[in-house]
């Protein structure tokens, strides 16, 4: 009977420390996981600052308020936009007409955010639509021209 006791408790203990074991185990991926999540918040955090930070650099009155057009070559045709300046930033961009491949060109319309949020053209073309963003991010471009104050 001391043997069955013994035996039962010695069991007991092996999946007491198998379990606290498999359990660390998950902890520790867990940790590390969350440790990699907490990262890339950090890094989006910090690019939001920098962005925010040059945002608030930005010289006032860059430009002067109205709306201005401006045209440039696409993937098959020219793009025409119409850019709207409000208190010397860019405020909006319209493609007022472009006759580039529909697909390709529903993609490229993602550098106008990109423009938009950075308030500078020195964005980067969207992949995969390379042609059609650079044609809107150059007739954006010579917009801006005419509306330099």
């Amino acid at each position: 009977m001391k043997n069955i006791n013994f035996i039962i408790k010695a069991i007991s203990l092996v999946l007491t420390v198998g379990v606290l074991l498999v359990y660390s185990g998950f902890a520790a991926k867990h940790h590390s996981s969350l440790k990699a999540h907490e990262q890339a918040v950090a890094e989006i955090e910090a690019h939001n600052a920098e962005v925010l930070r040059k945002l608030n650099e930005a010289p006032a009155g860059k430009y002067k308020d109205g709306e201005y057009e401006g045209s440039a070559r696409g993937f098959r045709s020219d793009i025409k936009v119409k850019v709207t300046v409000e208190n010397g930033a860019v405020s909006a961009v319209e493609i007022v007409s472009a006759d580039d491949d529909q697909a390709f060109f529903d993609r490229a319309k993602g550098v106008i955010d990109s423009i938009i949020s950075a308030q500078s053209t020195e964005v980067d073309a969207v992949s995969g639509a390379t042609f059609s963003s650079n044609g809107i991010i150059n007739a954006v471009v010579e917009a801006l021209k005419t509306a330099e104050g």
